[in-house]
């Protein structure tokens, strides 16, 4: 897998150089940040690793299941608009199917719940009438206007951010709450973060991520990724 060190005065320059480097976009960008050599904490240049997802070739037929995705999805956009197309990547473990249309922002609504709910309803249509078994493994990912790409690049930021208060305070920080999706991209950001630890707390809709001091850990405790 392709990798790169780059440096960027944040971590959305650092992203952004990093994907000019290896020719990719942020949604096929996975990256670590590296911890400050001794002596050096105080730089105000954050560095990371980051590494290329590599899509199956884009000129090879899609797999069955990523084709009724992309034919599922073409036909519910179909009832709202013929002005939307949509396009395929399929990686090893997820299908992104991008949007484009007028831009008008409709399809993603307030805080991304109507293209939460879409992706929602196209992963049962896809999965019905398949057995339990049968049923792909690969994650459907559904996109429009780079929404996903730049929620991510902010979710990854403000998890950093939130876990150098706890590191400095002391105190446990909850996150508004948000959706599965938006949990596992905070606890993903913070999973190898040295002094902290997170939780997924509540039910429902309240569902949030609890980022908390490990010195307040007990036992051996995993991420609850939701």
């Amino acid at each position: 897998m392709e990798s790169v060190e780059i440096e960027g005065a944040s971590i959305e320059e650092a992203v952004e150089r990093a994907c000019d480097a290896l020719n990719t976009t942020s949604e096929n960008l996975e990256y670590d940040i590296v911890e400050p050599q001794e002596g050096k904490t105080n730089s105000r240049k954050i560095k990371i690793c980051a590494r290329k997802i590599e899509a199956i070739d884009a000129n090879a037929p899609l797999s069955d299941f990523a084709a009724k995705a992309k034919n599922a999805l073409e036909n519910i956009l179909k009832r709202i608009d013929e002005i939307y197309s949509v396009t395929a990547l399929e990686y090893p473990d997820k299908i992104h199917l991008n949007i484009k249309g007028d831009g008008s922002g409709l399809l993603i609504g307030k805080n991304g719940t109507t293209l939460d709910a879409l992706q929602h309803i196209l992963v049962k249509i896809v999965q019905r009438g398949e057995a339990e078994g049968e049923r792909s493994t690969k994650k459907i990912i559904i996109d429009t206007e780079k929404y996903r790409e730049k929620k991510i690049e902010y979710l990854k930021d403000l998890a950093k951010k939130l876990a150098e208060k706890v590191k400095q305070t002391g105190k446990s920080v909850a996150v508004n709450p948000m959706s599965s999706f938006e949990r596992r991209i905070v606890h993903l950001a913070l999973e190898k973060e040295e002094g902290v630890y997170t939780e997924s707390v509540g039910e429902g809709i309240d569902r949030q991520v609890m980022i908390m001091p490990k010195s307040a850990k007990s036992g051996d405790k995993k991420i609850q990724s939701d």
